[in-house]
């Protein structure tokens, strides 16, 4: 900690010329430190990788200059303290914490705030205890613990009802006598329920903590008033914090007065466990996280990397400022590439107070910041919290923040008196926090980012100016209801709101759950929003987005203004309510632009757009209202319209399009989303399936989708099936042949075959079937069909019943004519073949074939076939076969498609020609030479003609 003094202005001056040249050399020279828990020893200089530092002890006592580097082993584990950040870079020479040898090691460098926790012994039954003041645990936990691990898993905190009762593992309050005291008959009498924590369904969107001060019968009495929306009776809760809750397998709870730990093991003593040592910062120290950015009360960090770390199993947060700073806050920080699990807190959390800036004292989160590709996991308040301004946070995985299953004493983390509304926004994956309007919240941009199951809010956005663009969500909201995959919330009047100008591009949104486990029956419907314009948000840009899956409504706007374009809102609506698509309600709300939108419902009681007036909207046109199971599936100014109604009612909408196709309650939707919310385009094969666009054209094959991008098509019902034979083989007498048929269409599949057999209810392809022919046998199919009828079928494979001989090639000899020289390889029937390769001039032309028919362009003058045959078990194989490439002229003289007699007849002229290596080797270039010509096929009966001309030749190789 550093303290500042008043100095004379001339020592000031050499003091600052000092600091000066002292700078630069500092640059020229920066240092690099190194650190390993398995082979370094803190007596060690540590600038050496072979001479490390060993702890991190060692490392918060350096005084970094711009351009050092602290360097933790990649591999190892350093178990506490906190690493405090004191010292700042420059933006040329930033100060980095990072790893070695590799900077981007798959097994980075653990920050742990876990402690083994040892010294086990039998409480009652399946109940273990370990004293954390006795033995190797003494000194580790001062403080106490707050969660607790066993491999690689995280042990329940115990509760009762359990997390696999009824209503997610709530029990409902039968009634609230007063705002300090709620009653259960459902409560076990057997427990005093003294010291436990009531964690409370005050509302939809919020949980509060309440301690139990007493417990008698069915009441249970309070710490502080429970803030209840309407009153707590038939709101749910549960209880934890008390050992009365053990009583399933891995179930855990800290007694504080005894500094001791219960665990429930049905396995016998138990093994392996960790906790995660809580640290009173009332003692002054700094420590409210596993990497602390600054020093408490006095300096904030400027210009440090921190990459590739694993920060995990901290009591509290991972990454994180100080309560505090005087009177700056960060600037340039670059938090990259790591891996942040496990905290009871906050994965990142940028929220400190300036106390020492007079009338502009406030939160601040930094600026100029770079928060990318980190990793944050089931972390129990939020995963990235932040009151910063023009900063990127990019490339992010955000996922399982604030489950219920996970939480323990301290819930999602809003205290143990705070009121509903204070709680609301814990559980948020990223919170974008607003404190005062010229130095938070504002100016960022929040993109390709994955952020999956949040226990409330996907991106919460408080500020102005900030854009959301090419983001995956998939179940936000999943803890609690009443929420969004991205919610802006503003201040009345909308005029001067500071939520404004906010910009949501481009993301692709995928079921938002909106749990309301424990809510009255009232509030039971699952509400879950995708894009939710909330509470005064000024002019938010919604554009081309896809929404899908809400239980509630895809797009809301509420008491809200701005634009909706080139959006996908698909089968939203998919709890118990009517809603839908887009819902507008409640002034000012108004939108200026409402144009080439996708609205597609897939239920009956889904709407395509709701509103309470049609004033609402300035210009809607070239929007897509598709809902086929009911006709009225716009809701506006409080009755239920069709299309038509909508268009005479609206005056709009004149090129907008409607289903033209209806369908009942029951029926299988048809309607179907193909989303792709990655950052490369995808193809997505469609399996056969004919499909029509919304226009009405037909889309078969595959499909390209950019980048964070849909489409929606529907299914016609038909298909292209198909099916392709193949599978040549040479098998022994008795042996067996595995053919391969590749399928097209939607599965199953029906075959029938050549031989007679049928196959049914193939579910994929490529499909095999295993023959064991007695004779050499070509199989085919006579049809294939699908789910949806019949197809086409194509190819054969034949399998030939070889013996032992030596390989061998037929033809041996061959010359080129109409058809193109053909080459069958006698395979061994032993030989177990690894590959085969036919080979014409040095060079490979086919790998696998057999037969194999030369192209055209794969021959220049005559030579040699030769095929090479590797197999397991009798070595590399090979043989040849002659190819003579004759003059065209030589090839079908009368042009009718065939090498027959007749060709030979009109050929008469040239067959006296000298030439060596002729395939009869008789040193001319006579007919007998065309005889070898591929007369296969359509030329066919030619074989009587060539049989008549053998019998003539003088020299016959071919052993005729």
């Amino acid at each position: 900690m550093r303290f500042v003094q008043r100095v004379p202005f001339p020592i000031l001056l050499r003091s600052i010329l000092l600091w000066a040249l002292c700078s630069l050399c500092s640059f020229a020279s920066a240092a690099t430190y190194y650190v390993s828990s398995s082979g370094g020893n803190d007596n060690n200089a540590g600038t050496s990788a072979n001479a490390p530092f060993a702890s991190i002890d060692r490392v918060n006592q350096l005084e970094l200059a711009p351009g050092d580097q602290v360097l933790f082993r990649c591999g190892d584990t350093f178990r506490g303290p906190t690493l405090v950040l004191t010292d700042s870079g420059t933006g040329a020479n930033p100060i980095t914490i990072g790893s070695y040898p590799d900077a981007a090691c798959a097994d980075q460098p653990i920050l742990s705030g876990a402690h083994p926790v040892s010294g086990w012994t039998q409480f009652s039954g399946n109940i273990y205890v370990a004293d954390l003041n006795s033995g190797a645990n003494s000194g580790l936990f001062p403080d106490g613990l707050n969660q607790l691990f066993q491999g690689q898993a995280r042990l329940p905190f115990g509760r009762w009802p359990n997390i696999d009762a009824p209503d997610g593992g709530y029990s409902t309050i039968d009634s609230a006598p007063s705002a300090t005291q709620i009653r259960d008959n459902a409560l076990p009498t057997n427990v005093n329920w003294t010291g436990a924590v009531a964690h409370i369904k005050a509302i939809r969107w919020s949980i509060t903590n309440r301690e139990v001060t007493s417990h008698s019968g069915a009441a249970l009495n309070l710490g502080a008033a429970t803030d209840c929306w309407e009153g707590c009776q038939d709101w749910g809760y549960w209880l934890s914090n008390h050992l009365g809750t053990l009583d399933s397998d891995g179930e855990w709870y800290y007694e504080a007065a005894s500094n001791r730990v219960y665990l429930y093991s049905t396995g016998g003593t138990p093994q392996g466990i960790e906790g995660s040592a809580v640290v009173d910062t009332q003692d002054g120290l700094n420590a409210w996280g596993g990497i602390v950015l600054g020093t408490h009360l006095f300096e904030t960090l400027r210009h440090v990397v921190i990459d590739n770390l694993h920060v995990t199993r901290w009591y509290l947060h991972g990454i994180t400022t100080p309560t505090n700073y005087e009177n700056q806050e960060p600037e340039g920080l670059i938090l990259r590439n790591n891996t942040i699990s496990d905290c009871d807190g906050i994965g990142i959390n940028l929220e400190a107070w300036l106390w020492n800036l007079g009338g502009n004292s406030g939160w601040r989160g930094g600026f100029n910041l770079s928060v990318l590709n980190n990793t944050i996991t089931r972390t129990n308040h939020m995963g990235i919290n932040l009151y910063s301004r023009d900063s990127l946070f990019s490339g992010n995985q955000v996922s399982d923040i604030a489950l219920i299953a996970n939480l323990g004493a301290s819930g999602m983390g809003c205290g143990l008196s705070q009121g509903q509304g204070f709680c609301t926004e814990f559980g948020d994956g990223i919170r974008i926090k607003g404190g005062n309007e010229q130095f938070t919240a504002f100016g960022n941009a929040i993109e390709h980012n994955r952020i999956e199951r949040t226990g409330y809010c996907g991106i919460d956005v408080f500020g102005g100016r900030n854009i959301i663009r090419e983001n995956l969500f998939v179940e936000t909201c999943y803890s609690k209801g009443d929420c969004g995959a991205v919610r802006t919330f503003g201040v009345w009047p909308i005029e001067t709101s500071p939520v404004f100008d906010v910009e949501i591009r481009n993301n692709v949104i995928l079921d938002t759950v909106g749990n309301t486990d424990g809510c009255r029956d009232f509030f039971d419907p699952p509400f879950g929003i995708g894009l939710y314009i909330d509470f005064y948000s000024r002019n938010i840009t919604v554009d081309g987005n896809t929404v899908a899956g809400s239980t509630i409504d895809g797009v809301l706007y509420q008491n809200s203004t701005g634009q909706v374009t080139n959006n996908t809102l698909f089968n939203n609506n998919t709890g118990t309510m009517e809603r839908g698509q887009l819902y507008l309600e409640h002034g000012p709300t108004a939108l200026s632009s409402l144009t080439d939108n996708i609205f597609y419902g897939q239920n009956s009681r889904a709407r395509t757009i709701s509103t309470d007036s049609v004033g609402r909207i300035s210009n809607s046109d070239r929007n897509f209202f598709f809902n086929p199971f009911t006709d009225t599936h716009i809701l506006a100014e409080f009755a239920f319209r069709t299309f038509s109604e909508w268009r005479a009612l609206s005056g709009q909408d004149g090129n907008s399009i409607t289903n033209d196709f209806s369908l009942n309650p029951g029926d299988e939707p048809l309607g179907t989303l193909f989303a792709n919310g990655a950052d490369q385009s995808q193809t997505v094969d469609l399996g056969g399936v004919i499909y029509r666009d919304l226009a009405g054209n037909p889309v078969t094959g595959s499909i390209q989708l950019g980048p964070y991008s849909s489409r929606v098509l529907i299914d016609t019902g038909e298909s292209t099936a198909s099916a392709s034979v193949s599978g040549d083989a040479t098998v022994c007498v008795g042996g067996s042949a595995s053919l391969t048929v590749v399928l097209e269409g939607a599965g199953p599949w029906r075959l029938v075959w050549s031989d007679g057999i049928t196959e049914n209810n193939i579910s994929s392809s490529p499909h095999s079937r295993v023959v064991n022919p007695t004779q050499t046998t070509t199989y085919s199919l006579t049809s294939v069909s699908d789910s949806r009828g019949p197809g086409g079928v194509s190819g054969s494979a034949t399998v030939t019943i070889g013996t032992g001989d030596p390989l061998s090639v037929q033809p041996r000899w061959a010359a080129v004519g109409v058809m193109p020289p053909r080459f069958t390889a006698a395979i061994p029937c032993n030989a177990v073949v690894t590959s085969l390769q036919w080979r014409y001039g040095g060079q490979t032309l086919g790998t696998g074939n057999n037969p194999f028919t030369l192209a055209e362009n794969q021959y220049n003058g005559n030579g040699s076939v030769a095929v090479e045959v590797a197999t397991s078990n009798l070595g590399n194989l090979g043989v040849e076969a002659y190819l003579l490439v004759a003059p065209t002229a030589w090839r079908d003289r009368n042009s009718d498609g065939c090498n027959s007699i007749a060709d030979l007849r009109l050929a008469a002229s040239q067959w006296a020609t000298e030439q060596s290596g002729d395939p009869d080797g008789n040193g001319r270039i006579n007919v007998l030479d065309l005889l070898y010509i591929n007369t296969s096929g359509d030329c066919l009966p030619a074989r009587k003609a060539d049989t008549l001309f053998i019998r003539t030749a003088s020299t016959d190789p071919a052993g005729y």
